[in-house]
């Protein structure tokens, strides 16, 4: 009988797609988890045989990876590989629930979902840190801390997203770059954004709805330009769109839902920012997966715990 596939995984008509997926999942994942010795992918179990695998994610998380690169088994081996040796060594989600990040990097990144739409966003306000004395520019001045706290947002929304609905297995993003220069464009942001749009390319495929750019004056374009379209694709780039004017971001998201400063009638977006627990429970609170519970109390805690003595 032929396997069922969520409504995210829609196969090209009259290709060998769908033989590619099934081909791959049986045949190559396997040994891609024999060779990484890791089987997390933004927290879900990738070994068929383990307490926490689920086919049907597995199939949505295969394909975007597949998607990505044009169904070519080899490249998208490369890629899977890479990832779970990447996620093996950064450890991802003890970034996102363990460690605890420079407090300059507080107020600038927010986490929201409207039901409406449905559509999750996560808010990057880089002129907008809590820290008095931190430009944009030294928020990007040590990459490997900003890095980690990036990531540690992103891993926060993928536990919102539900990867075979359709409307929920992409991520949003507004960049506002309200209070921010552009007159003297810091060479520490140039370098930092060009380290984390490799990262997410790389090890976040298919993941992207669409991407804002809010309170960008119009003669900054070129700036657009040289740092983001010239390292990004066109079916990527495409999902960009420029605001100068961050009031007709309610007309473009369609929801108004988004704070007044956005042209919405909503409440601000730190009262809007989702939180995560083992839970769920309580107001904007969002139960992890169980295998990234398992993983944060049965071994990143007790890393943690041998660190510490």
């Amino acid at each position: 009988m032929d396997q069922t596939f969520s409504e995210t995984i829609q196969f090209t008509p009259n290709s060998n797609e769908k033989e590619i997926l099934v081909n791959f999942k049986t045949e190559i994942l396997p040994l891609i988890l024999k060779e990484t010795n890791y089987d997390e992918l933004w927290g879900y179990q990738l070994t068929s045989t383990g307490q926490f695998y689920q086919d049907d994610i597995t199939n949505c998380l295969i394909f975007k990876f597949l998607k990505a690169n044009e169904f070519d088994l080899t490249k998208t081996q490369d890629q899977l590989t890479n990832t779970l040796k990447w996620r093996k060594q950064f450890k991802p989600l003890k970034a996102a629930y363990l460690e605890t990040h420079d407090p300059k990097f507080k107020d600038i990144g927010v986490i929201t979902y409207y039901e409406d739409l449905p559509e999750i966003i996560t808010w990057n306000l880089y002129g907008q840190t809590s820290s008095s004395s931190a430009s944009p520019g030294e928020l990007f001045e040590d990459i490997d801390s900003f890095l980690r706290y990036r990531i540690s947002l992103m891993e926060h929304s993928l536990q919102l997203c539900q990867f075979t609905s359709l409307p929920l297995s992409k991520i949003s993003q507004v960049h506002d770059y309200k209070n921010v220069s552009f007159l003297r464009f810091d060479p520490r942001v140039k370098k930092a954004s060009k380290v984390i749009i490799k990262t997410f390319q790389d090890y976040y495929p298919e993941l992207l709805e669409r991407k804002f750019f809010v309170n960008v004056p119009i003669l900054a374009k070129w700036i657009y330009d040289l740092i983001v379209l010239t390292w990004l694709p066109t079916e990527t780039s495409r999902k960009f769109k420029l605001l100068s004017d961050p009031t007709r971001l309610v007309h473009d998201l369609g929801t108004d839902k988004v704070p007044v400063s956005y042209g919405g009638v909503g409440k601000e977006l730190k009262e809007q920012d989702y939180h995560f627990s083992s839970t769920g429970e309580g107001e904007n609170k969002v139960k992890m997966t169980e295998y990234t519970k398992f993983l944060i109390e049965n071994v990143y805690s007790l890393e943690l715990a041998d660190t510490v003595e």
